[in-house]
């Protein structure tokens, strides 16, 4: 597989988007779609990830998430409907 020369700005958009827009907060924001929304490769930014951080793209979205549900939690008393 070729490597895409855009990977680098894609892993840096990518970690923006949850770490400073946190979009995860969104239930509808996938690691597909924001693949799709930078127009970057799934397969290969998913490599990236987990080669830097051990994390593929949907488990650190799931991370991110799994974090702020435990702040409500633990700040507010606060926990998500089923």
């Amino acid at each position: 597989m070729k490597s895409d020369p855009t990977l680098p700005t894609s892993y840096d958009l990518f970690c923006r988007l949850l770490t400073e827009e946190r979009l995860y907060i969104d239930p509808s924001y996938s690691f597909s779609a924001a693949c799709r929304w930078i127009g970057a490769d799934p397969a290969e930014l998913d490599l990236l990830l987990e080669k830097e951080l051990g994390y593929s793209g949907e488990a650190l979205i799931g991370h991110f998430r799994a974090q702020l549900a435990a702040r409500l939690r633990d700040v507010y008393g606060l926990s998500p409907t089923e």
